[in-house]
């Protein structure tokens, strides 16, 4: 540390920081260099993912056509459930389910 003029410290301090100024320019400029050749490649699988992505974004939760068509046959008396495969996919469901909760 030099001791000169009536604040040393300050002087020091300033001194100090213009150094570290431009080490820290100097870093930047030639990170900037390096940047200029640096390039980006993006796997068939990332681009696969955002496009299904966008699909189901732009894709509505609600088929408003296939709602319109069940209510009129609702209405109509047309929709009729098959008890027996309903109680089939539960049961498969649940055992699913318990197969994989093992």
């Amino acid at each position: 540390m030099k001791i000169s003029g009536d604040n040393p410290v300050q002087e020091t301090a300033g001194k100090k920081t213009i150094e570290l100024k431009d080490r820290v320019e100097g870093g930047i400029q030639s990170k900037r260099k390096e940047s200029a050749q640096d390039s980006v490649r993006i796997s068939q699988k990332a681009y696969d993912m955002n496009k299904i992505k966008e699909m189901l974004r732009t894709t509505p939760d609600i088929r408003k056509e296939k709602v319109a068509l069940l209510k009129k046959k609702i209405a109509s008396g047309e929709y009729s459930v098959d008890a027996r495969e309903v109680a089939d996919k539960m049961i498969r469901e649940f055992l699913l389910e318990d197969v994989l909760k093992t």
